[in-house]
């Protein structure tokens, strides 16, 4: 069967309805619930690095402007995951969402 973009396009959004059906499973353990954003974030963390490297001397063009997305999603990757950590420790996040 002929790959297309469209099944890419599929599978990340079956994989987003799976990981938010499990996100929501487990936001009343705080621990748990902070140990998948870490997985989650964590991987998309690392590929960002991984492509950040590719374009890290590029100074214009579109090479240029990826390197800033990269470093940003980068950013945002580890600010999520600080803040789920705070948010488990400090008990901040227990009791809340569906059924409360």
């Amino acid at each position: 069967m002929k790959r297309t973009p469209w099944m890419g396009v599929a599978l990340m959004v079956v994989a987003g309805l799976a990981l938010s059906v499990l996100l929501a499973a487990t936001r009343n353990t705080p621990l748990l619930y902070a140990g998948l954003h870490i997985l989650i974030y964590g991987g998309l963390g690392y590929w960002a690095y991984t492509q950040w490297r590719r374009v890290r001397h590029a100074r214009t063009g579109q090479m240029g402007q990826a390197r800033w997305l990269y470093l940003g999603l980068m950013g945002f990757s580890a600010l999520v995951i600080v803040v789920r950590l705070l948010e488990a420790f400090s008990g901040a996040g227990v009791g809340t969402g569906a059924g409360v």
